[in-house]
């Protein structure tokens, strides 16, 4: 028989069909520019530049707290890679390495105190439980709502939440001006639960 001890309700956030149809445009074009020219991204490009400073006048005038989460030792090198990104983009305090015993306890319980936070999760359904349930063991004072870019081998809530089930280094500029605009997608509300299990 099966118990179920506690829940936990969380913000994940899901891509409204205008931004659906918007990501799916913008693919549709990269692909287009891949086979022509072979020059990647140029559209990205123009987003990546700047949005350090952009970020930092955001947060200062109270805009989101954008928190990103990436093991620098998966996905064959694609790990390290993205966390190299995200701190080019991002202050350091705000991007957790996973590969660390600390975390992600350390990052959660620093941000813990803040309102407006949005936190970006790279990896697969085992990666955003595992933050899930960081973030109600460390008791966050907010309800940050959760994006994920699909950095894992199984990408199915990120699948059924809009967010596809691959992803490309190069996405990164989208996925964070996403996550600091005022309308960053619709919020689904998704229950966790916890069950402990006893077989007779």
């Amino acid at each position: 028989r099966g118990v179920v001890d506690e829940r936990a309700t969380r913000s994940v956030i899901g891509l409204s069909r205008e931004q659906q149809t918007a990501a799916r445009r913008v693919q549709s074009t990269r692909t287009d520019i891949v086979s022509k020219s072979f020059v990647l991204d140029s559209s990205n490009t123009a987003l990546e530049a700047g949005f350090a400073q952009k970020y930092t006048e955001i947060s200062q005038n109270g805009g989101p707290n954008v928190v990103a989460f990436v093991n620098s030792r998966s996905g064959g090198g694609l790990g390290l890679l993205l966390l190299n990104k995200l701190r080019e983009l991002l202050p350091h305090t705000n991007v957790s390495d996973l590969s660390l015993e600390a975390e992600p306890e350390a990052t959660l319980v620093h941000f813990s105190t803040m309102s407006n936070v949005r936190i970006l999760v790279c990896g697969g359904d085992g990666t955003v439980t595992w933050i899930l349930n960081a973030i109600d063991a460390c008791k966050m004072g907010c309800n940050p709502a959760i994006a994920i870019a699909p950095t894992g081998t199984g990408n199915d809530l990120a699948r059924s939440l809009g967010w596809g089930n691959s992803f490309k280094l190069s996405e990164i500029p989208v996925y964070l001006s996403w996550l600091t605009s005022s309308n960053c997608g619709t919020p689904s509300v998704l229950d966790q639960w916890r069950g402990s299990f006893s077989f007779a």
